[in-house]
């Protein structure tokens, strides 16, 4: 006795294609299609972000992260970069030397570090804000409880008409605001 799926597979099919044709109606068919998404950031780990804007159009952009691409350093928990190596980001030249994060140890304190860092101009009309940002989202120390928060500024070197501003975040939170438009040095702290 044939099975039920071997009948199915073998009855004939004239009938119904027949009908359908009487009827004169055709099913469309979708027809598939894409579409060109937004490009979205997701930091995975301990990444390095450099971005340039014109007012609030987003001129140019490069996202380093630890051991990938554009990571002059093999070494986990530290990212060295060069516009020297990897390319310029827009109007910039940037060199950071030293970009560190302990989170992997589960150190105390809890520390990212940025150092050494260099950025030139090749030049432009009007204003751009360059914005660095380090970062790391797999810290587990210290537990639970309250935090403190501290950041620090310092410059060397500062081109005329030049405004530095850093601000450090811990778990979304804005922590205070540090700029200098001279050659000096500050500091914040936030509970």
């Amino acid at each position: 006795m044939p099975s039920f799926f071997s009948r199915l597979l073998s009855r004939p099919t004239q009938g119904r294609h027949r009908s359908a044709a009487r009827r004169g109606s055709r099913r469309r068919q979708p027809t598939p299609a894409l579409e060109r998404l937004e490009e979205r950031w997701v930091p995975a780990g301990f990444t390095l972000s450099l971005q340039e804007f014109n007012g609030a159009s987003l001129v140019a952009s490069k996202l380093i992260t630890d051991q990938g691409t554009g990571d002059l350093d093999g070494n986990s928990g530290s990212i060295i970069f060069s516009s020297s190596v990897s390319g310029a980001v827009g109007d910039f030249s940037a060199n950071l030397s030293f970009a560190t994060s302990n989170s992997a140890g589960g150190g105390l304190p809890a520390q990212i570090t940025s150092n050494d860092t260099s950025i030139t101009s090749a030049g432009f009309t009007g204003s751009r804000t360059l914005i660095l940002t380090v970062l790391d989202d797999g810290f587990t120390a210290p537990g639970l409880g309250p935090a403190t928060l501290g950041s620090q500024l310092s410059t060397t070197q500062l081109p005329a008409n030049t405004n530095v501003t850093f601000q450090s975040f811990l778990d979304a939170t804005a922590g205070s605001v540090l700029s200098l438009n001279t050659v000096a040095g500050t500091t914040g702290s936030d509970p």
